[in-house]
């Protein structure tokens, strides 16, 4: 699997070019965030694996998870090597469409080469639209497609559309 990698162990960062799934205040902020290996959850990686497979993506992607709960999901890349990183909020982990609506959404921001994170409500719904075309891709049925957007909160803010905008 050549497009993936999975953290080995407890990786701790400073990042502050980010997107978060959720809306929030933190754009624009330097955030610390410890984050874990997905070994747990080889489900992800095989769907993922075989989407990107598929849509003939072969970028290097590394996917994690991290505790904090009130972000579900987070995608950056580190000045050091540019290399994509998505993590995946541990509370999501279990709910397969809700997790990978997560990931497929944060990946569309690194396919669609977004630069400008979390700051324009059309990037958000193009990796949105990203997002649900993978999701079908990975044979999930329009309500399951529909369950990965049911932890958006209804109001949207500056950076992110309200929830009727994304489904």
């Amino acid at each position: 699997l050549n497009s993936f990698s999975f953290y080995a162990q407890e990786t701790k960062l400073t990042i502050d070019t980010f997107c978060s799934y959720n809306p929030g205040n933190l754009c624009g902020s330097k955030f610390e965030l410890n984050f874990y290996e997905l070994a747990d959850s080889l489900w992800i990686k095989k769907v993922s694996y075989e989407v990107f497979k598929d849509l003939g993506i072969n970028r290097k992607v590394f996917i994690g998870r991290f505790h904090d709960k009130s972000i579900s999901g987070i995608f950056f890349k580190l000045k050091e090597d540019n290399t994509a990183r998505v993590l995946i909020s541990q509370k999501y982990i279990e709910q397969p469409w809700i997790a990978l609506g997560i990931l497929f959404h944060e990946l569309g921001h690194y396919i669609n080469d977004h630069e400008n994170f979390c700051s324009n409500r059309e990037l958000e719904l193009d990796a949105d639209y990203y997002a649900g075309y993978c999701l079908s891709r990975a044979g999930a049925s329009k309500a399951q497609a529909l369950e990965s957007l049911s932890i958006l909160p209804e109001e949207g803010d500056e950076t992110h559309p309200p929830k009727k905008e994304r489904e």
